[in-house]
């Protein structure tokens, strides 16, 4: 049934069944009928945000945890240094993975070389049976002690990722390949992982 603007009313009308029935009745089964039209969907809009701070990651040597600024991890710049994070990826998940990394430098100028590496896999797979390692590239410094805030240098592949697979992320720095450039240590931050979510 189709919706019929509300009436207005008028002082001494007498209401009938008909009258009732157009503007009662069938504006409501009108009202239900839309309703089913959306209610049993999912909006998929939603862009989630996971902050994964840089000291709460494991890294390759015991002296990239000595140094904190923001609870950050020093990626120095005579090694090739690393830190990773695992998660499991949220019930909520839907499609459009990504990751940033966050850091700070005490240099004005240079290029960062560096990567990020991703596995995954969903319980009772093995592990390394998804990866993704684009390889390495560079991203210049915003300045001195300046929060960067960068994708990754090479574009990683996510297919296959899904609710409840665990995730591992790396990023890496090579201090010792030419194109670093940064004559400074590097403090990372964090990473942010964000992604599509239902809602």
């Amino acid at each position: 049934m189709a919706w019929t603007a509300p009436r207005t009313w008028v002082v001494g009308e007498i209401v009938t069944a008909a009258l009732m029935n157009t503007y009662i009745r069938d504006n409501q089964l009108d009202i239900e009928a839309n309703l089913e039209d959306h209610t049993y969907g999912y909006h998929t809009d939603i862009i989630r945000e996971i902050w994964l701070n840089a000291a709460a990651g494991s890294s390759e040597t015991a002296a990239e945890s000595d140094d904190y600024v923001y609870g950050s991890r020093e990626l120095d710049d005579a090694n090739l240094e690393l830190v990773q994070w695992t998660l499991k990826v949220p019930e909520d998940y839907v499609s459009s993975p990504s990751v940033y990394a966050v850091w700070i430098c005490g240099a004005g100028a240079g290029n960062m070389y560096w990567k990020f590496q991703i596995d995954w896999a969903a319980a009772d797979e093995a592990v390394g049976a998804n990866t993704s390692d684009p390889g390495y590239g560079a991203d210049a410094t915003a300045g001195v002690n300046t929060i960067n805030v960068d994708p990754p240098p090479l574009a990683l592949t996510w297919a296959g990722l899904a609710q409840g697979d665990y995730l591992a992320i790396r990023m890496t720095r090579d201090a010792t390949h030419v194109n670093d450039t940064i004559d400074a240590d590097v403090w990372l931050l964090g990473i942010v992982f964000s992604y599509t979510a239902r809602q």
